[in-house]
C-alpha cells in the first residue's frame, strides 16, 4: 500500500494554447493512451514518469514540415513505410498546410491521424531574431512538486548521527521549460530529496537545491543542426556506446519499441542524478547528407572511495541513488570527476542511416571494484576508449 502524501502540483503554461486551431481536437487521457502503446501493465516500468514525458510530447508537438525522421519514428506511432511516406510527400508536394492534408499522403489513414493529431502540428517557419522567438513563444511551462509524507521515517528520528537526515521531510522538485521544436529550447530543473538540505556549502560543492540542471539549446542555424550547452543526453544508432535518452522500452509493438532512435543530441530534464552529460554538444553539417557530432561533457560523479593511505586510492562503487540526507551518503556525493568526449560522423539518406561513433571516457580517481563473480569483467582503471560503427536500412 502506498504510503499517505501530501502533494502539491502546480502547473503553469503561460499563454499556452495546447492545441492547434485548424483541426478539431480531442481530450487525451494518457493512462488510455499508454495502454494503447504498450498493451499491457510493465511492473519495471515507471508510469510517472512516462506520463510526465508524454504530457511533454502533448505540450511539445512535432512540426510536421520539419521534423526529421528520427523524429517521427521516436512518436512510435508510425511504421517505417509511414515515416519515409511523409519525407517523400514532403519532398514532392512541399509543405503541409494543415494536418488536414495527412489525408493525401499515401498510408495514412484516419486510424493513423486519430493517434497521432495530440503529438503533431503544422506550422511555417517564424521570423524575427532568436530573443524576440523565445520571448514570444508560447510554448513554455512551470512545475513544481512538494510531498511529505504522514508517516515519519526512521531516518528522522535515528540516534546513530551518521544516519540521522540532516533536512526536513518534504520533497520539493521544480521544473522550468520553454521551446519551440526545430529552432531553441531552454529551461532548468531543481530537486530536494526528503531529508536533503538547502543548503550553501561551498566545501561539499552544495550550491542550494541538492540536484540543478540547466540547458539552452540551439537547432537548424544553417549548418549547425543542433548545439547544446548544459546538460544533455546522447542518443546514437542503438545506444550501445551512446545511449540513455527517454524510450518506451516494452509494449505491444515488437519491432518499433526495441529499435532506438538516432536523435542525436537532447536536453536533459529528468531529476535523475546520473545518466546525464554536462558540457557542451554539437552537430555540423559538413556535406549533404554527411553530418559531423561531437561533444565534451566534465561532471561529478557519487561513488565510495576505498582509502588505502590517507588520500584517496580508489573508486570501489558508484552510487546512482541520488540521495544525499545523512552523513553517510554526503560521503559519496561528487568523489569523483568524469570527463567524456568524442565524435560521430554520420552518413544520413532516405532509407540508409550509417556512421563511425569514438568516444572517451576518463577518471579523476582509478576504479577498482571490488571482486566479485558478477564483475570479473566490469571496467577498471581510469581510462575507457570505444570505438563502433553502426548502419540502419530501412527496405
Amino acid at each position: 500500500m502506498k504510503p499517505w502524501s501530501t502533494i502539491l502540483i502546480l502547473i503553469s503554461l503561460l499563454n499556452t494554447p495546447l492545441f492547434a486551431q485548424d483541426y478539431p481536437q480531442k481530450e487525451v487521457d494518457l493512462e488510455v493512451l499508454a495502454d494503447e502503446i504498450f498493451g499491457f501493465q510493465d511492473l519495471d516500468l515507471n508510469y510517472q514518469e512516462l506520463y510526465e514525458n508524454m504530457a511533454l510530447l502533448l505540450a511539445n508537438k512535432i512540426n510536421l514540415n520539419t521534423a526529421s525522421a528520427e523524429e517521427l519514428r521516436f512518436l512510435n506511432l508510425l511504421t517505417e513505410k509511414q515515416v519515409q511516406s511523409l519525407l517523400e510527400y514532403r519532398t514532392s508536394a512541399g509543405t503541409l498546410l494543415s494536418v488536414y492534408e495527412l489525408q493525401s499522403v499515401p498510408g495514412f489513414d484516419l486510424n493513423t491521424i486519430n493517434k497521432i493529431i495530440s503529438f503533431v502540428k503544422v506550422e511555417n517557419a517564424e521570423g524575427g531574431s532568436l530573443l524576440k522567438r523565445i520571448f514570444s513563444e508560447e510554448n513554455n511551462y512551470l512545475i513544481a512538486r512538494y510531498h511529505q509524507p504522514l508517516e515519519e521515517k526512521q531516518g528522522f528520528t535515528s540516534e546513530v548521527p551518521e544516519r540521522k537526515f540532516k533536512g526536513d521531510e518534504g520533497d520539493l522538485y521544480m521544473r522550468f521549460r520553454t521551446s519551440k521544436p526545430g529552432d531553441f529550447s531552454l529551461g532548468f530543473t531543481l530537486e530536494k530529496d526528503a531529508g536533503e538540505q538547502i543548503i550553501l556549502n561551498t566545501a561539499n560543492k552544495q550550491y542550494g537545491f541538492d540536484f540543478m540542471s540547466a540547458h539552452v539549446q540551439l537547432l537548424n542555424k544553417g549548418k549547425l543542426k543542433n548545439f547544446i550547452i548544459g546538460d544533455y543526453q546522447t542518443q546514437f544508432a542503438q545506444g550501445l556506446l551512446l545511449g540513455g535518452s527517454f524510450g518506451y522500452g516494452k509494449g505491444s509493438e515488437a519491432v518499433m519499441t526495441v529499435r532506438r532512435s538516432n536523435l542525436g543530441f537532447l536536453p536533459y530534464t529528468s531529476a535523475s542524478e546520473t545518466g546525464y552529460k554536462r558540457g557542451a554538444a554539437a552537430t555540423y553539417e559538413l556535406l549533404r547528407h554527411v553530418y559531423l557530432s561531437a561533444f565534451y561533457s566534465n561532471a561529478l560523479r557519487d561513488a565510495t572511495v576505498g582509502r588505502d593511505t590517507l588520500e584517496d586510492s580508489s573508486i570501489s562503487s558508484f552510487q546512482a541513488t541520488g540521495f544525499h540526507r545523512n552523513e553517510n551518503e554526503l560521503a559519496t556525493r561528487h568523489r569523483i570527476r568524469e570527463q567524456h568526449y568524442g565524435a560521430v560522423l554520420n552518413f544520413r539518406k532516405g532509407a540508409i542511416d550509417g556512421g563511425i561513433i569514438l568516444n572517451r571516457l576518463a577518471y579523476s580517481i582509478p576504479v577498482d571494484r571490488d571482486a566479485q563473480p558478477y564483475n570479473q569483467f566490469t571496467f577498471e582503471g581510469t581510462q575507457l576508449t570505444h570505438a563502433g560503427i553502426f548502419m540502419n536500412y530501412f527496405p
